[in-house]
């Protein structure tokens, strides 16, 4: 009888258990094809993947000139970690990603001062708080969307058009709650 309950109770209310759902899937597909790439030293596709996250997330923030810069450092740095390379980063790597995040703080500044009070608030509070600890991104992000749903239509529906990724917390909350289960089941003793 209660097997019967939960089917009930579930399909009752598929269409967010399916998105949830399919958000989970998504981020264990993500996971599992950085985990791969990254065990076999693929850095260029490891960076090509979280990119195209980036993106789905932030269209249009960083020009393509601006992401062959970041890959170029990232898949450097990962590379020399590994021991396949003898020279690091230059500084002309250095100066190429100041310069573009000084670019993405401007398009941010940009993007806010089309928001309403309201929407500038929110924004300024999510960027504050943001967490630089990773095992607190899960707890934060479930604020953010709580925060989020509380704001009224025409706010939310700026905040969407300039900042992409707030229609997208709930995949980023999954996508952050996966992250932090891999933490877990890579720190066990047990691994």
């Amino acid at each position: 009888l209660s097997l019967l309950m939960i089917i009930g109770i579930s399909r009752a209310s598929t269409s967010s258990t399916k998105t949830a759902i399919e958000h989970e899937e998504a981020a264990r597909q993500l996971f599992g094809a950085l985990a791969n790439n990254f065990q076999k030293e693929r850095f260029g596709e490891v960076f090509d993947l979280l990119h195209a996250k980036w993106e789905k997330f932030y269209p249009g923030m960083i020009t393509s000139e601006q992401a062959k810069e970041i890959r170029t450092a990232f898949v450097t740095a990962h590379e020399k970690q590994a021991g396949e390379r003898k020279s690091g980063l230059t500084v002309s790597h250095f100066l190429g990603l100041s310069k573009t995040m000084a670019s993405v703080q401007e398009d941010i500044e940009r993007r806010i001062n089309k928001l309403d009070n309201a929407g500038e608030a929110f924004i300024r509070k999510a960027l504050a708080s943001f967490p630089t600890d990773v095992q607190k991104l899960s707890g934060k992000l479930a604020i953010l969307r709580a925060d989020f749903d509380t704001l009224g239509a025409s706010t939310k529906k700026k905040i969407v058009k300039h900042f992409v990724i707030f229609d997208h917390l709930d995949e980023l909350c999954e996508i952050s709650s996966q992250f932090w289960l891999l933490q877990l089941v890579y720190a066990s003793p047990s691994s």
